[in-house]
């Protein structure tokens, strides 16, 4: 059985959710209004939530959303289905379209678990993997999953130790200002004088060590900032225009030798920030 969703411009406040047999599906069309901020798109009738950071969207552009009546009680990969399959499809005219979207699923079937938790198993391209819960409540359970990917929450084995929080934020976005011209970074979480790899999620072969010597950004006002790079750092992991990246940070031991710095002309006695009006890369 297929369905045909017609992706015309869809207003959020508006958006219905259509049924189809076993099938839901809605399209709400997200305009520049929704781009550089938080968006929660609540909705009750499919038993779901979608959001986006603030560096998430770049582009207006439609989202498709599609659930599907589990028709067997296996996954793909032999876990137990939890929910119903969910399909986040993006259309848009841009050249670039949100990577990540973060989804929140209401079931009561998380809760009061003996050996079992929930996880989503994403599909993407042939590909089935899992996604570990950033959060599993009474009655939801949510993580960043793939857009114009297929997922289901199921239930996966319990893991007999957890693993111990490092006392920092792990991945998250990372900004750029011009500061000192050097393989440098400000942060909310590593001491001065520290050194930290930062790599782009989606790129992991895009990679750059930076030394702290600044504190910021605030944690309280950005809480998807990991990491504020000199302008130098961030340029080798992403273009400057972009302003705004997806990468992972992991503290590591001080350089043996000195990280070739590019020479960048800028002027030390202004700090000026960019990382609020560009796009993510």
């Amino acid at each position: 059985m297929s369905v045909l969703i017609c992706l015309g411009l869809v207003k959020p406040a508006i958006a219905a959710t259509n049924f189809f047999g076993s099938f839901a599906f809605t399209q709400l069309f997200l305009d520049i209004g929704f781009m550089e901020r938080e968006v929660n798109l609540d909705l009750p009738d499919m038993n779901l939530k979608v959001g986006f950071s603030s560096a998430d969207i770049p582009a207006p552009g439609v989202l498709a959303l599609i659930t599907e009546a589990p028709k067997t009680s296996s996954s793909p990969l032999g876990n137990e289905i939890v929910s119903d399959k969910i399909q986040l499809n993006w259309q848009t005219n841009a050249p670039e379209s949100p990577e990540f979207a973060l989804l929140t699923v209401y079931t009561a079937k998380c809760s009061d678990l003996v050996g079992l938790e929930c996880a989503f198993e994403q599909s993407l391209h042939g590909q089935n993997s899992i996604i570990k819960a950033q959060e599993s409540t009474t009655n939801s359970v949510r993580a960043r999953v793939k857009i114009n990917s297929s997922v289901r929450v199921v239930y996966i084995p319990k893991q007999e130790s957890e693993v111990e929080d490092p006392g920092y934020m792990t991945q998250g976005v990372a900004s750029w200002y011009a500061y000192k011209g050097c393989n440098c970074a400000a942060s909310p979480d590593f001491p001065k004088g520290s050194y930290v790899k930062v790599t782009r999620t989606n790129d992991p072969s895009k990679s750059v060590i930076v030394r702290i010597n600044d504190y910021g950004p605030e944690r309280d006002i950005f809480p998807d900032r990991v990491i504020d790079l000199d302008k130098v750092a961030f340029m080798q992991i992403a273009p400057l225009g972009a302003g705004l990246t997806h990468v992972s940070v992991e503290p590591v031991d001080t350089p043996h030798k000195p990280m070739p710095v590019p020479q960048v002309q800028v002027n030390s006695n202004t700090s000026q920030t960019v990382a609020d009006l560009g796009w993510e890369y």
